[in-house]
């Protein structure tokens, strides 16, 4: 499957940003909150973080 390079590359910064937050988990919670709310702005995407977030936990 083709995807075009703007998207890949917001790809790429969203994983990046969520190996970040795993390994900055004992940051401030609501920090954390609002971080992941700026990234995840479609609602299947923050469900699937949100999962993620739960089962790392």
């Amino acid at each position: 499957m083709f995807v075009g390079t703007a998207r890949k590359t917001g790809e790429q910064k969203w994983m990046a940003s969520h190996v970040g937050l795993v390994f900055g988990l004992n940051y401030n919670y609501k920090h954390l909150q609002k971080f992941t709310h700026v990234l995840t702005q479609n609602r299947v995407r923050q469900r699937l973080h949100l999962s993620m977030y739960k089962l790392l936990l």
